[in-house]
């Protein structure tokens, strides 16, 4: 029996918001044997052997505590998390049977699965969750899940098939089933090797070549349904266009994280995939503390002279949704007739510009884009356009990405265009991305705004709807009253497959479901 208290709650504040399940992907190796239907090569039934998938991009840390987007066509082949949801956030068991929520929902009381194994051969139990959970809560290890783990108090191995988690404070049976969504476990032999990580998905590592490839074979001892499919063959393109060609010229089957205007262009003969509206939103970051946007007019006037429509269009050709609330619409923190109320208005922009008492001289200021990516620029220039009309001049300071990259995440700036993830999660999710932190906040918002801390506390604090309503209308009220991080759209992640495949799915956070991935014909 293993008991341990979580060492986070004293060096986190405590509040909840629980990112995406990470997974990574590299093993011992070795093949996985016959499929249902198949036969002794391992070759699945109607002749399906590999399936080849295409990124432009590859990770370098294959920790299951790191939460990158360009992990994501891997995490879900190679780790599991004890729950899953489906895209109205209805939690199922996946490493977990059930789970019994205490009545006054301080604790969760989780059964495992019995007939799982690690690709190591190791057994999947209490034990290794338990290790799991350490490894979160450890400010050296726990990188994007650390975050989450604050709201943790402690956890026990009750037996071999049971653990029970107790939290630091009652909070939402929404809250819970994002952490069991969000806990992927890992083999607690390989959790501190960055470079390698073994799991209990339907594929194993097999092979890594920086730069060129990276192999996945179907884990034999699966505890599911075996996969039709015995490889993952999943090649590294140097840039976006040799991946596209690379599609086109049938190399690959699935190309993965397709820009809009190349999957509008492939989408009349191949099969499109869109990901979940909320999990990745665009907004523009505002550094409160930098004139003049350290004028509430201002803030409130940029987020008027927002031109949502013309920014999807440009953007994204049409394939996503404007949005002006950090949720999406299934969120119950979601208000429509809120999100309406702050509809790009150019007439209640040039009002707000004309009284925020600057003279004509300080009604400008400056927005940092990335060299490369040109939707930076791209969404840019349509705000530059609009505060045009409406009295305010915009300048474009285009910068390499490394330096953007720095000076966003130091808050060295005054305006930025950049994405949010997990919208679709529990309301105070976002209250993990940089320039909402509670902590460390990169542009000193809790200083300025300080009504925000306590909305947020109040949030992760409500437990009965009731209770949730009032919080959410708080929350909303004040960011809306503070604006500096006035929504813009969803972000859509696409995925283009050859009409030869079919299967191919995705989870609410965008990661790639490859286990049912088989030949069309």
């Amino acid at each position: 029996m293993t008991r341990k208290k979580n060492r986070l709650l004293s060096v986190v504040a405590m509040f909840v918001a629980v990112p995406l399940a990470l997974a990574g992907c590299s093993s011992d190796g070795g093949g996985a044997g016959e499929a249902p239907g198949g036969n002794d090569n391992g070759q699945a039934a109607g002749g399906a052997e590999t399936l080849n998938l295409g990124v432009h991009v590859e990770p370098t840390d294959w920790s299951p505590s790191r939460v990158q987007e360009i992990l994501f066509p891997f995490t879900r082949q190679v780790y599991e998390s004890l729950a899953e949801y489906d895209d109205s956030l209805n939690a199922t068991p996946q490493l977990a049977t059930d789970w019994t929520i205490s009545e006054d929902q301080s604790s969760v009381t989780i059964n495992l699965r019995e007939d799982v194994t690690f690709h190591s051969g190791a057994p999947f139990n209490a034990e290794a969750v338990a290790a799991n959970l350490e490894f979160f809560a450890n400010p050296d290890t726990g990188q994007q899940l650390l975050g989450p783990m604050a709201v943790v108090d402690s956890w026990e191995a009750v037996d071999e098939t049971t653990i029970e988690v107790t939290f630091a404070q009652p909070i939402a049976e929404l809250q819970i089933t994002d952490l069991l969504q969000s806990w992927t476990i890992g083999d607690p032999a390989s959790l501190d090797d960055s470079t390698r990580g073994v799991g209990t998905g339907p594929y194993q590592f097999s092979e890594w070549l920086p730069g060129e490839q990276i192999v996945l074979e179907r884990y034999d001892d699966y505890w599911g349904e075996s996969p039709a499919y015995q490889t993952l063959h999943f090649r590294v393109f140097g840039d976006m266009d040799s991946l596209i060609s690379g599609f086109e010229s049938g190399v690959i089957d699935v190309a993965v994280d397709v820009p809009s205007l190349d999957a509008q262009r492939l989408e009349s003969s191949n099969t499109l995939l869109v990901g979940a509206m909320g999990a990745l939103i665009d907004q523009w970051r505002i550094n409160p503390t930098v004139a003049p946007f350290d004028n509430a007019d201002i803030r409130h006037a940029i987020n008027y002279a927002t031109d949502r429509e013309s920014i999807v269009q440009s953007l994204y050709q049409g394939l996503s949704e404007p949005a002006a609330l950090p949720y999406s619409p299934t969120s119950p923190a979601y208000d429509a007739e809120l999100a309406a109320s702050l509809d790009y208005d150019l007439d209640r922009a040039r009002e707000l510009i004309a009284g925020s008492g600057l003279p004509a001289g300080e009604l400008q200021g400056a927005i940092m884009v990335s060299s490369a990516d040109t939707r930076t620029a791209q969404a840019a220039q349509i705000l530059q356009a609009s505060l045009g009309e409406v009295g305010f001049t915009l300048e474009i300071d285009v910068l390499d990405n490394a330096e953007y990259t720095e000076r966003m995440l130091a808050g060295e700036f005054g305006l930025v265009f950049a994405g949010m993830g997990n919208g679709q999660k529990y309301p105070t999710r976002f209250t993990t991305n940089s320039i909402y932190r509670i902590s460390d906040n990169p542009v000193n918002a809790l200083e300025i705004f300080p009504e925000y801390e306590p909305a947020v506390a109040a949030a992760n604090a409500a437990v009965l709807p009731e209770e949730q309503e009032a919080a959410f209308n708080h929350l909303n009220e004040v960011m809306v009253d503070a604006m500096w991080v006035p929504t813009i759209s969803y972000q859509p992640t696409l995925w283009v497959m050859s009409p030869d495949v079919t299967g191919v799915d995705r989870n609410i956070d965008n990661m790639l479901l490859l286990s049912g991935a088989r030949p069309a014909s």
